[in-house]
């Protein structure tokens, strides 16, 4: 593979403030929309730790609408933020991650999501309700 990562380079990850928050984000965001189907648990749990260890990113993107397009109907979107939700609780790192997420619905059934904001979010926020 010509791409392949060489641990012999250094990457240095610049970092940005998020708006006027006084946060500083990872001027890369990792996008986690495979995460859980076209990559399994061990091949994302390598793709988020290569991101927030070897290249040093803590902006990490995510939905609960992701992927349930891909396969064959076996997925109904929330396989990308459960491999994340894992993988920084095995890791213990979820104070080091900046987690952005277009909260939502299904958009398998997009009548339902204006009804569903308020319970996702709370459950989002709050854990399982």
């Amino acid at each position: 593979n010509n791409f392949a990562y060489k641990k012999e380079w250094r990457i240095y990850m610049k970092y940005v403030s998020l708006g006027n928050t006084g946060v500083k984000v990872s001027e890369v965001c990792l996008g986690t929309m495979m995460c859980g189907t076209a990559l399994d648990k061990e091949r994302s749990f390598q793709v988020l730790d290569h991101f927030t260890t070897e290249m040093q990113g803590n902006f990490i993107d995510t939905a609960n609408c992701y992927a349930w397009w891909f396969g064959n109907g076996e997925f109904i979107g929330d396989e990308s933020e459960a491999i994340l939700g894992e993988c920084m609780h095995t890791r213990k790192n979820r104070n080091k991650v900046f987690l952005s997420t277009k909260v939502g619905g299904r958009l398998k059934n997009p009548h339902t999501i204006q009804s569903l904001i308020f319970v996702t979010i709370m459950v989002l926020l709050i854990g399982t309700v």
